[in-house]
């Protein structure tokens, strides 16, 4: 299957209220597909380069390998010499922000209205028309006014005539000081946001978790040797029996009931959270290195939380991630827990987890496209009208996820909650996805501990037959079935869940 027809099977199933298709086939919407910082309130695309090339695949779509092929030409004017760090191309502005390790960096990639998002944010009473923020572009790439660029059609007397107004417009003498200083302030705003996407920061984390979990969850970030930060969400009694939680695609909501029901059960319980959950400006990482960064996770909360050994209990794709900890820790683990279990080979196949499949098969054949294609998608999927139509769908075919997704769009936060944790956790929702692609389920088999599998009955998604058959080809694999829960663990089925780990849990 080429690129073109996986991204036309994933924007198939991304509909506007009236029911239409959008298609790739616009440039805009493929072009977007590119790896985006955020700048002036909006996505723009964004590539890296190393070793004085741009970090892409071969064989891109025309619309998307056109602007890789120019962010290379300005790559490459920069090895030779090149000084100026915006260059005019197809009517981008590409700004260079290399870093301090030569050959590597950064083309941004701006149209003109990122372009006058940024001057309005810098010169708010500065008013560009159409024809002055084109020729703004090209004094910034410092093309001159009198030769112009190759594919400007205004006269040299017209561009004379509109370098005076765009020089009266921002009040300097001359157009050589509108270059210099309106493009040191694109400059700091392109530094700001790769800077900003580079840098750990929990105060998504921190605002998110203060407005919707209640009194009785915290919001921890412990950093390691490394200085690397590890967010982790506790909850239950300080001196309950301590259990590692590893979340799934996004973090459940709790509510009161469940913090209850921790204390009733004297269960305490860590949460370490992977790259980019709740942390949109976390550097980009690949599954490798995500999984990396949750092994050290696992080992902070246990070393300061749990002791010399600790219970993991992992849930959906999560599990891959226990397993490494586990296949590389062993003395450090006393039982391994896997609930909602994920298995991707015989799954069933519905229309209405066509979104999921898309992505999947993105991510097994072009891993470089994923996470703008989630963007892109979750960018209309998240419209008001939109968001509750596909959550309510996904899950129609169960009655136990239906109920829990009624819940949450209509009890926790009117939807808002799931809403703003997906927007937030992109980037971990990309490397969940290619977790699924191979869970490595039969290095489960050399493990010499116990393994817990809890599933639940009305699970439509790994139907129970599926799980079954797992669990008998573990040797030391138990299954435990959750009646009157499906794949979601919220609610009343996550306080099931509580309630087996309970009885599973040793006793310190």
């Amino acid at each position: 299957m080429s690129i073109r027809e996986l991204l036309d099977n994933l924007h198939n199933v991304v509909r506007d209220p009236r029911g239409e298709t959008r298609y790739w086939g616009d440039p805009a919407h493929s072009f977007n597909l590119l790896p985006g910082i955020e700048l002036a309130g909006q996505i723009v695309p964004a590539l890296y380069f190393s070793h004085w090339r741009i970090l892409a695949p071969p064989n891109l779509p025309a619309e998307i390998a056109a602007p890789v092929a120019a962010g290379q030409a300005m790559v490459d004017q920069l090895r030779e010499g090149r000084r100026d760090p915006c260059g005019l191309i197809n009517g981008q502005l590409l700004v260079i922000r290399p870093e301090a390790e030569r050959g590597m960096g950064m083309v941004v990639f701006l149209d003109m209205s990122s372009l006058a998002r940024c001057l309005a944010a810098d010169f708010p009473d500065v008013r560009l028309t159409p024809a002055l923020l084109q020729l703004l572009a090209a004094v910034l790439a410092g093309i001159p006014i009198k030769t112009g660029h190759q594919d400007d059609l205004r006269s040299a007397e017209t561009r004379k005539t509109q370098a005076r107004a765009l020089r009266d417009r921002f009040g300097l003498a001359t157009t050589e000081e509108v270059g210099r200083i309106v493009g040191a302030f694109i400059l700091r705003r392109v530094e700001a946001a790769a800077s900003q996407r580079q840098r750990a920061d929990s105060q998504a984390f921190h605002a998110h978790i203060d407005r919707f979990y209640p009194e009785g969850v915290q919001s921890l970030v412990l950093l390691g040797r490394d200085g690397e930060p590890c967010r982790v969400l506790a909850m239950g009694p300080v001196a309950g029996r301590p259990v590692i939680m590893l979340h799934p695609l996004i973090l459940p909501s709790i509510a009161g009931e469940d913090i209850e029901e921790l204390h009733r059960l004297n269960l305490r319980l860590y949460w370490p959270l992977r790259i980019g959950q709740l942390a949109p400006h976390d550097r980009p990482a690949s599954e490798e290195e995500t999984i990396r960064h949750a092994l050290r996770g696992i080992d902070l909360v246990r070393s300061c939380f749990c002791g010399p050994t600790a219970t993991l209990v992992s849930i959906a794709a999560a599990s891959k991630i226990a397993l490494a900890y586990a296949r590389r820790h062993p003395e450090r683990v006393n039982m391994i827990c896997t609930a909602a279990v994920c298995v991707l080979r015989g799954r069933p196949q519905t229309a209405n987890r066509r979104l999921a499949k898309s992505i999947l098969d993105i991510l097994d054949r072009t891993p470089w496209l994923a996470e703008g294609a989630l963007r892109i998608a979750t960018s209309h999927l998240l419209s008001e009208r939109r968001f509750r139509r596909f959550l309510t769908d996904q899950f129609a075919e169960n009655p136990a996820d239906g109920a829990i997704i009624r819940y949450e769009l209509d009890e926790v936060a009117g939807g808002h909650r799931i809403k703003e944790a997906i927007e937030l956790s992109l980037h971990s929702i990309r490397n969940d996805f290619a977790f699924q692609l191979d869970l490595e389920w039969d290095q489960a088999r050399h493990l010499k501990m116990p393994l817990h599998i809890l599933h639940g009955a009305q699970d439509s998604i790994h139907p129970l037959p599926m799980i079954r058959a797992l669990a008998a080809g573990l040797p030391d694999a138990e299954l435990h079935v959750m009646p009157e829960t499906g794949q979601l663990l919220m609610g009343p089925s996550l306080r099931r869940m509580f309630r087996l780990l309970a009885g599973l849990v040793p006793r310190t």
